[in-house]
């Protein structure tokens, strides 16, 4: 029950906002956009908690990145108009800072919808029953600098990873050629036998 009314919440609430919102374009009334605000803002921070505070993991799937996706644009939209209708006829100086505010929002929100849709593809293309698997290793890996790696098994039974920051912003994917010996032993004993004569320790 609490699970399906958090899950409305999470598409109701920017819906709800993004009506508010356009409503108070139209009708040039502050107040009502301000609420737009607080509706997807309130969304945002119950959906980014549910997730455990994580943007890349198993929570984010292609339903969940779509919900926290639309949420965020709403909210990014809100705060730009703000943003630019405060400060445009404020004098040059500020009209400037709001522009270079706006930019950095949206540079910011692209490279944060850049990691979740990845990490949305990553989570959907999986064997069924089988887990994201998050990794944290002594020695760094060849194909991964970071500390902590993401591992699944594909729909084919290929062992695919995921390494957070790769490029310093985004994300990268990557099939290994056989199974490492640690995936292996995180897998439900009945898939254990699939890479049994094949695994290894890369």
């Amino acid at each position: 029950m609490i699970f399906s009314l958090l899950e409305s919440i999470y598409l109701f609430f920017p819906l709800l906002g993004s009506l508010i919102f356009f409503f108070g374009i139209k009708s040039q009334r502050k107040n009502y956009v301000v609420v737009a605000l607080w509706l997807s803002l309130i969304s945002l921070v119950l959906h980014y908690r549910a997730s455990g505070g994580e943007i890349l993991g198993s929570y984010f799937n292609v339903y969940h990145a779509a919900t926290y996706s639309f949420n965020l644009l709403v909210l990014i939209a809100i705060i730009l108009y703000l943003l630019l209708t405060s400060f445009s006829k404020q004098g040059k100086f500020l009209a400037y800072s709001a522009a270079f505010l706006s930019a950095i929002l949206i540079t910011g929100s692209a490279l944060l919808l850049s990691n979740l849709w990845i990490n949305a593809y990553f989570v959907e293309n999986r064997l069924a029953g089988t887990p994201i698997l998050q990794v944290a290793t002594f020695t760094k890996q060849p194909y991964c600098d970071y500390k902590y790696v993401f591992y699944k098994v594909s729909a084919d039974k290929a062992v695919w990873f995921m390494c957070p920051n790769h490029y310093g912003l985004l994300p990268s994917l990557g099939q290994l050629p056989s199974a490492p010996n640690f995936v292996v032993k995180q897998l439900p004993l009945q898939l254990q036998s699939l890479f049994e004569d094949v695994s290894k320790e890369l």
